[in-house]
């Protein structure tokens, strides 16, 4: 897309990667020839080079391993693995944004409301958010009568840009309009770099949010899910 720099377009095509490599190196490990966040942090790892052929036992033993944007090969009777396909989409507001006042029970989150931000996300997305997500960067909530029943915050970074993502409401809690009001509440958080975030291709009823707040579809990308063994 034109509003995206050739470096952004860079980053982006394997952006677990350059977060990794740049503004995130402190929550990466490597095994061999992939890097990856450690598994208390998230289930996401990269490689590269588009088709390095990686170890898929030895990186499930622990974790599950996701990759995304640019895939790994693997051995091709690997068992408990997803392809999927992915939108990337960055932010770019058709109009004048202003940024929404505070709304009743917002609240900062942290490392002392990661067991109720994981009991959270497991309704939405088993498995993707863990123990130090929340060191990623700012995440922020709603909470109603005490219990935590929305979020969204920060998962990667690099330069020029970061990504919004844990983005979940508690069932029995939709249709009010808090995930629009976090990702608003969001979005000019660091006003040099552009947000952007990733939902899978299918899930209509997410994109047409994300556009309606002004995210645009610059590329689909692959995903690949290496489950943890057993």
């Amino acid at each position: 897309m034109s509003f995206l720099s050739e470096e952004q377009q860079s980053y982006l095509r394997n952006p677990f990667y350059s977060a990794l490599t740049t503004r995130q190196s402190h929550f990466g490990e490597r095994i061999k020839n992939v890097l990856r966040y450690r598994p208390q942090v998230l289930p996401f790892a990269s490689v590269e080079h588009q088709g390095e052929y990686v170890d898929a036992e030895t990186l499930r033993r622990d974790t599950d391993a996701d990759f995304c944007g640019v895939l790994p090969s693997i051995a091709p009777d690997t068992p408990d693995v997803l392809y999927a396909s992915c939108l990337q989409m960055a932010w770019r507001p058709r109009s004048h944004f202003a940024i929404p006042t505070a709304t009743e029970g917002e609240c900062e989150l942290g490392s002392a409301d990661a067991s109720a931000m994981v009991e959270l996300t497991q309704v939405a997305f088993p498995g993707y958010f863990r123990a130090e997500t929340c060191q990623l960067g700012r995440y922020i909530g709603i909470r109603v009568d005490g219990l935590l029943v929305a979020m969204a915050g920060h998962r990667t970074r690099m330069p020029g840009l970061r990504e919004i993502s844990g983005v979940c409401t508690r069932p029995g809690y939709t249709g009010r309009g808090y995930a629009q009001h976090l990702i608003q509440r969001l979005l000019m958080d660091q006003p040099d770099e552009l947000p952007y975030l990733h939902v899978i291709s299918t899930n209509t009823r997410a994109v047409q949010i994300y556009e309606r707040l002004g995210f645009v579809t610059t590329a689909e990308v692959p995903f690949l899910k290496i489950s943890q063994r057993p």
